[in-house]
């Protein structure tokens, strides 16, 4: 039996619900509340039966009989039939309710539940189609009484009806029929709007919930990756620095599993040396949101000392933490790199400088040889070329001298350089005439590739104002100014002599302090004036910038020199 009942609902359920409307809707609860009165009015009408069948008898009226077995038979049909649409079912299914509810109050007047019936028949409606439906069954409901009171008043219809009422209180009774109908057509759809506004308001908040897990998914798996999988150690401390929790990445960086830490005191980790600063940082986080620690050495379970960079953050106020979040990452590759380029470049810059020593050293022999040849003949012009070569050879050698003791290997004080080549210069053109010399130099930072040509440059043009400027003179002034202005050199050299021929700056001159002057302003692409008001005034201009590699352009133009 009970295999038969569960057969038999499941069968009207299928027939009368859709698993294609959503659940969290209106339509759904209209096509599940069809489907269980489906289920329960066949068997409560297959009771109710007896007693009509037996009234219907007894009283002969065949009628009735006829109509309780077809209204039976619809139903069964409607709502047992496959192929049939949910709506024509719902349709087909009250309006054979309604047809017994007439026959009833046709045959059995006040004395069945016909009028009772057509109620119920509205109600069924209202809460099983739309609210347009109800309106249709309200507007039958008020035509059915109509007709049964013009049949009343008319006596053109054979019903117990006109042995019951008078028109007057037909119209009052029925009416009452009426007015129960329009309260259920206007009253029930309320109540479902209700519901599908709480059904909204559930989809709604679903909706809100899946959001919340999915974020709640999606911050568990980052979670994970940045903490349980990640590189870097997680940690929480509270204020005596004991572990609270230490992510699982410290086994794989430490070698110490999360559950060794748990309880233990960071600082028992730290080396000896560094203790005192730690705790000191630890002991005033409470003060602090955030606190960055520079690296540090921490014992891993080998009893190695692995660097440790960590910032700690307080998040005491924190419910969910309470403690002070250490982020820390292992850096001891990149401290041991750091150490190991850091030797290398004390090594190579203690090469670099003794190179520059060598340099200059080698220089000054070089200057002593040419000295001791100047000395040996007995040529004047000779011994005068060999001088200004010294002199060039000297200006070389400053610069290597500068760098040898500078903590830069590739920049040097110009400004510097500029005020030893005029010591060098008057020692070596150390005569009878006084020549005063006046240096103004600003302190600029040099690339060494820049300051040799420059030097080189200066030294011919001073060394020029000492050999011609002051002829048939016993005394004189140069003045030398270095300057920078936005990245810009001016080198300017002013003497009080006789000036410069007029011809001076043409092509075809051919002294080799000359053509050293136009090549050193070529290699550092510079600008050259010179002029003759009131003695020689000689100003060269280039760009400073970082050169790379000695330039060439001296030997590369060397054969011009003759």
């Amino acid at each position: 039996m009970a295999n038969f009942w569960d057969t038999y609902k499941s069968r009207i359920y299928a027939n009368c619900t859709s698993a294609e409307v959503e659940q969290n809707s209106i339509q759904y609860s209209k096509n599940q509340l069809f489907a269980a009165l489906a289920v329960y009015l066949i068997p409560l009408s297959l009771i109710a039966l007896v007693p009509g069948v037996y009234v219907a008898l007894k009283h002969g009226l065949i009628g009735l009989l006829a109509a309780d077995f077809i209204t039976i038979g619809i139903i069964l049909g409607v709502i047992l039939l496959p192929g049939i649409s949910i709506f024509v079912r719902k349709v087909l299914f009250n309006a054979a309710l309604y047809f017994i509810s007439l026959v009833m109050l046709h045959y059995l007047g006040s004395n069945g539940p016909g009028m009772l019936y057509l109620l119920t028949v509205t109600i069924f409606v209202v809460l099983t189609l739309h609210q347009f439906y109800g309106y249709v069954v309200l507007a039958l409901n008020t035509l059915s009484c109509l007709f049964f009171a013009l049949a009343i008043q008319y006596e053109f219809a054979s019903t117990i009806l006109l042995a019951e009422y008078q028109v007057d209180t037909w119209i009052g009774v029925s009416s009452n029929l009426i007015f129960l109908s329009g309260a259920a057509v206007f009253l029930i759809p309320h109540l479902f709007k209700s519901l599908q506004s709480s059904f909204d308001e559930q989809a709604l908040l679903r909706e809100k919930l899946e959001e919340s897990l999915d974020e709640l998914k999606y911050s568990e798996q980052k979670f994970k990756a940045l903490v349980q999988d990640g590189s870097d150690l997680i940690a929480i401390l509270d204020e005596e620095a004991n572990y609270k929790y230490v992510a699982p990445t410290a086994e794989s960086v430490l070698g110490i599993t999360a559950d060794e830490f748990i309880g233990t005191n960071a600082l028992d980790y730290i080396h000896p040396d560094d203790q005192e600063q730690i705790g000191t940082i630890i002991s005033n986080i409470a003060s602090e949101e955030e606190v960055e620690i520079p690296p540090f050495r921490f014992r891993d379970n080998k009893g190695n000392w692995r660097w440790i960079e960590t910032i700690i953050t307080n998040m005491m106020e924190n419910p969910a933490v309470e403690g002070f979040v250490a982020n820390s990452r292992d850096v001891t590759e990149q401290i041991e790199r750091e150490r190991e380029l850091s030797i290398s470049l004390k090594e190579k810059e203690t090469l670099l400088a003794e190179i520059h020593h060598r340099v200059k050293n080698n220089l000054a022999i070089v200057t002593s040889m040419m000295e001791l040849q100047a000395m040996d003949t007995e040529q004047r012009e000779l011994q005068d070329s060999l001088r200004v070569a010294q002199q060039r050879i000297r200006t070389i050698a400053s610069i290597h001298e500068l760098l040898y003791g500078a903590k830069s290997l590739s920049h040097l004080n110009f400004g510097e350089n500029i005020k030893l080549l005029i010591r060098d210069i008057e020692e070596v053109y150390d005569s009878s005439k006084e020549i005063t010399v006046t240096v103004d130099a600003d302190h600029i930072l040099m690339n060494i590739n820049q300051a040799i040509p420059c030097a080189l440059l200066v030294n011919e043009v001073v060394t020029n104002a000492y050999k011609h400027a002051f002829k048939h003179r016993e005394e004189g002034e140069i003045e030398v100014k270095l300057q920078e202005n936005n990245e810009e050199v001016v080198v300017t050299v002013k003497d009080n002599g006789v000036g410069l021929p007029n011809d001076f700056m043409k092509e075809n001159t051919s002294s080799i302090g000359m053509t050293l002057i136009k090549l050193l302003k070529q290699q550092l692409d510079g600008e050259i004036k010179f002029s003759s008001a009131n003695g020689t005034q000689f100003v060269f201009t280039f760009k400073k910038m970082d050169v790379k590699g000695i330039g060439s352009n001296l030997k590369e133009n060397s054969s011009s020199i003759t």
